[in-house]
């Protein structure tokens, strides 16, 4: 009963995650910075998987380089769990939305961690399970093309259905029409939370059944939530453009109210969800780490090599995919900051590595897997609290405030 609650934590932090991650995604901030999200999700994570695969190989004896490979893609993950919560937090207080950091640093971490896992899954296979390379990496593809085919699909569903709130009141008093609109405004709330909500459940649960569960759930997820979102804000800004006669939000509703229906309810839904969820969430993180891994001191001190160097060269990277982007340097450093942790991530693809190699694997292999579980387990508790910390007390002071 308690793995299961373990998993089902697990399982429903990474599906709220993602939606999170997905409304929280500005279009025309994401357009305006689509290569430089491209650049922050590659170029930083293949140099840190390359450096820490090359550190390790190097100073692990025995430790080959498909397994040096596995260790530097575990390491390259960004921790979506304190990142994104920690950004929310920011923008709350109205940090990070004036040049888009957040959407830049939340659009690129949730690819980050779609490459890494996708890259990993590939290694991983190789090293477990039969089958050429090159149908693995077509495996690869198809599983990105089936998540964003179904997130496209559900997202433009969820567009439409339910319908807006503004086409179905008809013309009334102020007072009647405004309390109409606020009661009709919630239930769709209501409605598109739970259909998204749901849809994202499905996704990542049929991945993982039909074998696909790499990319295809958090994909789907990721973006059924930024198009539907993006289509939710679309309609409105048609509807108030058109002057619908049958309901004008400026004549029929007072400020307070239009500001609510323009914000987006639904991110509020999913927040109020996250936070409740949130302690759990990084309660069950604490059993992931297996603390007996780190009684040997040799092993913890190659741990901080290998996480130390990867790091190290990960930080100029990511300076070089920023740099010229219109970012100022006080925005640089602090994408610096937000780009340490290591969390969640790491927990969960170290305790799949180890388990397969206990079920599947010789003792050498054993022992390579607890390798690569203590090396993440070190990454875990150098670049957590780092990161974590760093965000909260530096993004005020690094980060220009909206008005």
């Amino acid at each position: 009963m308690a793995h299961f609650n373990h998993y089902a934590f697990r399982f429903i932090s990474f599906v709220l995650m993602f939606i999170k991650g997905g409304l929280e995604l500005d279009a025309i901030q994401l357009r305006r910075l689509s290569g430089v999200v491209a650049k922050l999700t590659f170029l930083p994570c293949i140099a840190e998987a390359a450096t820490s695969a090359i550190v390790a190989h190097l100073i692990l004896p025995g430790f080959s380089w498909q397994w040096s490979l596995a260790l530097g893609l575990t390491l390259s993950a960004v921790s979506p769990t304190i990142l994104v919560s920690g950004l929310f937090q920011l923008k709350r207080l109205g940090y990070g939305e004036v040049n888009g950091v957040n959407t830049l640093l939340i659009a690129a971490s949730s690819l980050n961690n779609i490459v890494s896992i996708c890259a990993f899954r590939i290694v991983i296979g190789n090293i477990f399970m039969t089958g050429s390379m090159a149908s693995k990496i077509i495996q690869g593809f198809v599983d990105v093309s089936i998540g964003t085919t179904m997130g496209v699909v559900w997202g433009f569903f969820l567009i439409f259905v339910p319908p807006s709130p503004w086409a179905m009141i008809c013309k009334k008093p102020k007072t009647e029409n405004t309390i109409a609109l606020q009661r009709l405004n919630r239930l769709i709330t209501a409605k598109r939370s739970f259909l998204l909500g749901t849809g994202g459940f499905l996704a990542m649960a049929g991945g993982y059944r039909y074998g696909y569960p790499a990319a295809a759930g958090p994909l789907a997820c990721i973006i059924s939530a930024f198009v539907a979102s993006t289509g939710w804000r679309w309609r409105l800004k048609m509807q108030d453009d058109r002057n619908n006669p049958t309901i004008s939000v400026d004549e029929n509703c007072d400020d307070e109210d239009d500001q609510d229906l323009q914000g987006k309810p639904v991110e509020k839904v999913f927040e109020y969800v996250w936070d409740g969820l949130q302690p759990f969430v990084l309660a069950f993180l604490g059993t992931d780490i297996k603390f007996e891994l780190l009684k040997g001191f040799d092993m913890v001190l190659v741990g901080l090599l290998v996480v130390t160097f990867g790091i190290a060269v990960r930080m100029i990277f990511t300076t070089c995919s920023v740099l010229g982007t219109g970012f100022s340097r006080k925005e640089i450093i602090f994408v610096n900051i937000s780009w340490l942790p290591k969390s969640t991530t790491q927990a969960i693809i170290a305790s799949i590595v180890f388990d397969f190699a206990k079920d599947l694997g010789t003792a050498e292999v054993v022992e390579c897997g607890n390798r690569l579980v203590t090396i993440a387990v070190i990454s875990i508790f150098l670049t957590a609290p780092i990161g974590a910390i760093g965000i909260k007390l530096f993004g005020p002071k690094l980060l220009p405030r909206a008005n």
